[in-house]
């Protein structure tokens, strides 16, 4: 349930980004924001969801009783993810950014 939600909230978040900066170009600027961010949230959304099942699946971290070592990785995993989020939402609104001042 946490990785599909932390995984709904980074593409959530994208396809905002991509929105709200496609919003400043008018209405063509709001159509390339929503295609642009569409694309990119789903992106993240899966990437996200995937990489976190691997993990846990791949590290054991499903067990009750998790070492110090084990703990560390979870929470180092869920602070990379807020991390990829962050930075895929300032990628994905330099792109609309650019795509709209081009246009």
């Amino acid at each position: 349930m946490f990785t599909e939600f932390l995984s709904l909230m980074g593409g959530a978040t994208i396809f905002i980004a991509a929105f709200m900066e496609g919003r400043k170009g008018g209405a063509l600027g709001i159509l390339i924001g929503l295609l642009i961010g569409l694309g990119a949230g789903f992106g993240v959304f899966w990437t996200t969801r995937k990489s976190l099942k691997w993990t846990i699946t791949r590290h054991g971290l499903y067990k009750a009783q998790l070492s110090p070592a084990r703990m560390a990785l979870v929470w180092s995993l869920i602070l990379a993810i807020f991390g990829w989020m962050v930075l895929a939402g300032i990628a994905v609104s330099w792109l609309t950014r650019l795509v709209v001042r081009h246009l």
